[in-house]
């Protein structure tokens, strides 16, 4: 028998919600965003009498996201459950999750967790930045922002948070690391040009096929190279008598 009851998510008092028993295996979530504190008891606790909070979930595809309850979750998990409670609500997927993912927001102790929080969402309804800013109440450029943060590689997000650095910090380190790209990709060009430059060879064989191009055209033309102490002279002899008069 389907049992009904009433639950305050996010603040709204939601009326009616399902309550089914649901496999573990077809709860949706973000494991990264469990840090562990106390799970060991919980999980103790949880494996002798059980989930008696049950978490709150909406259908998505062919499992079912996780709302709220991360911490009940895991601690199931780890308790070797194979199915717990869950609330199951009705509405609109994207503005189900745009909710959780505020009040998830508002918790992360850190910006590269908002940032990944932020991505996630992003790429979890293909939406543009606009519309992510929108469902999330931020402002676009906090959007366009956490985005650019996360072009920073893993590993360096990772010695950045490890090092305790601010979010300025970070963008000052992303601004850095372009412009030393961008250094080198100037440098290679230039290396690329001289090396060019340096190497006459190419321009005696361009010149080379000129010469002969004016040969085949019906004009005598003659090439003469003579090494210099500062490079190379080129002369190119056309015969008078068959140059065309103005």
């Amino acid at each position: 028998m389907v049992k009904y009851f009433c639950k305050t998510v996010c603040g709204v008092l939601l009326l009616k919600l399902k309550l089914l028993y649901l496999p573990i295996s077809k709860i949706i979530t973000d494991d990264a965003l469990f840090d562990g504190d106390g799970a060991e008891h919980f999980s103790a606790s949880v494996k002798r009498y059980g989930l008696i909070r049950p978490v709150t979930v909406f259908k998505c595809g062919k499992g079912y996201r996780l709302l709220c309850g991360e911490r009940e979750l895991y601690a199931a998990e780890q308790a070797g459950l194979k199915s717990i409670p869950c609330a199951v609500i009705k509405g609109n997927p994207t503005e189900l999750y745009a909710a959780e993912c505020c009040r998830r927001l508002s918790v992360s102790s850190h910006f590269f967790d908002r940032c990944e929080l932020i991505s996630d969402f992003i790429n979890e309804f293909s939406l543009s930045k606009g519309e992510a800013a929108s469902l999330l109440v931020l402002p676009e450029r906090e959007i366009s922002r956490a985005l650019l943060l996360l072009k920073i590689p893993a590993a360096a997000r990772l010695m950045l948070k490890e090092n305790g650095a601010t979010e300025e910090q970070a963008l000052l380190y992303l601004r850095k690391s372009f412009l030393l790209s961008e250094e080198c990709q100037a440098a290679k060009r230039d290396m690329h040009i001289k090396m060019a430059f340096d190497d006459y060879r190419i321009f005696k064989n361009t010149i080379e096929k000129t010469v002969k191009k004016i040969n085949e055209a019906g004009i005598a033309a003659f090439s003469d190279y003579k090494e210099m102490e500062k490079g190379l002279t080129c002369t190119i002899e056309l015969k008078k008598e068959n140059v065309p008069s103005k």
